[in-house]
């Protein structure tokens, strides 16, 4: 851990929702958008690789394929209440059978917003696990291994283990979940240009909500709202577009299903790769927050939804 608190460490809205909840995939940039519904929804084989909209059942089936994932995410730039730069890391495995269920209206392509409700029904004593699990950048390692209920926590180093574009090696030595392995492109440097996010924290639902930004990113700019909900549900606006486009809009018709007062908004850079092993399939995740330019990060930032 190099001296880093697990639980201090910042991370963005799908990894919370991939550990606490079990679980929320990512846009697959070659195969269209697979939403969602984390790894307790866990679709079919064909929505993985779904090139246009689809909608799902939202109950799940105990036939469909188990869904898991590791997650590792660099958060750079300023910020009051966060070391940084820090890498870290965290999995998670479901269980079909309770769990997490996030619904979302549709999937699509790259440059589509959703909305999704999430639900964490994650009651069971136990869930399946691949034993330890751990990723190597150019910067050295990270790695996680379950405890008795099969549940990780995450693991940290305050530092930058990437600097854009080289491999990431994950592996698991397999447990109730077989064995993995896999390779992702790490994420490079983006900076969101409007809006101002820092200097003026609020985003208004009645109208849509213009994004610019620069960077070299492959995989998708990632442009996430969601606000937590008395029940104990969450409610999130989540958009993702390819980063060479460099402008983006997040319609109102999606934010005003978001309540009025506090939200989080997170920005960055998105790489995933899905793997399969017999009956699961794993999604590999590369993450980098974005920053303003004045290098503030724009992770889990505190806004107002008017």
């Amino acid at each position: 851990m190099d001296g880093v608190d697990a639980a201090s460490v910042r991370v963005p809205v799908a990894l919370l929702s991939l550990v606490l909840a079990l679980g929320a995939c990512r846009t697959r940039p070659w195969a269209g958008r697979a939403d969602e519904g984390g790894a307790d929804l866990a679709e079919t084989a064909d929505l993985f690789n779904s090139d246009g909209p689809t909608s799902f059942d939202l109950a799940p089936d105990l036939t469909f394929v188990r869904r898991g994932g590791v997650y590792v995410f660099l958060t750079e730039g300023v910020h009051a209440s966060a070391t940084s730069p820090t890498t870290s890391l965290i999995a998670g495995f479901d269980d079909p059978a309770s769990g997490a269920i996030s619904d979302g209206d549709e999937g699509g392509n790259r440059g589509r917003c959703l909305f999704r409700h999430v639900v964490d029904m994650s009651t069971t004593a136990s869930v399946p696990d691949a034993g330890r699990v751990s990723i190597k950048a150019p910067g050295g390692v990270l790695a996680v291994t379950p405890d008795g209920t099969g549940r990780y926590a995450s693991d940290a180093v305050q530092q930058a283990l990437w600097a854009g574009g080289e491999p990431i090696l994950y592996g698991a030595v397999g447990g109730s979940v077989p064995a993995f392995s896999g390779s992702v492109p790490a994420p490079s440097h983006e900076v969101l240009l409007t809006p101002p996010l820092v200097a003026q924290p609020t985003l208004s639902r009645a109208r849509d909500v213009t994004l610019t930004w620069q960077g070299n990113s492959t995989g998708v700019f990632s442009f996430d709202v969601w606000s937590y909900l008395p029940d104990g549900t969450s409610s999130v606006v989540d958009c993702d577009f390819d980063p060479a486009l460099g402008a983006a809009t997040v319609p109102s018709s999606l934010l005003t299903m978001l309540p009025a007062g506090m939200a989080y908004v997170s920005v960055g850079a998105i790489n995933l790769v899905e793997v399969t092993v017999p009956g699961w399939s794993i999604d590999l995740i590369a993450g980098r927050s974005a920053v303003d330019p004045a290098g503030n990060v724009l992770e889990q930032l505190s806004v107002q939804l008017q």
